[in-house]
């Protein structure tokens, strides 16, 4: 799979819900953007079951380590989209 430029899609603001002050511009997912999603995750699986279980393990572990790097941040993020404090 693979990042898709649509502008065909609404465009909609994100906001904080405990300011109101807007946050990111997105657009809506029309149908088509859905199944390219499920198509890109479905073919993506069928290569990522090939992949050995050990391999997979460490990439995973790898994934982990840097959410636990940037978990200030993330956790910064999540708390604007929540409208929630730290």
């Amino acid at each position: 799979g693979s990042f898709r430029d649509d502008a065909s899609g609404a465009p909609i603001e994100t906001r904080d819900p405990s300011t109101g002050e807007v946050l990111a511009h997105v657009r809506t997912a029309s149908a088509d953007d859905c199944r390219h999603a499920v198509t890109a995750a479905h073919n993506a699986f069928l290569e990522w079951r090939q992949v050995p279980a050990p391999h997979r393990g460490e990439i995973v572990r790898r994934l982990g380590d840097g959410f636990r790097a940037r978990k200030e941040e993330l956790a910064r993020l999540i708390s604007l989209e929540n409208g929630k404090i730290l």
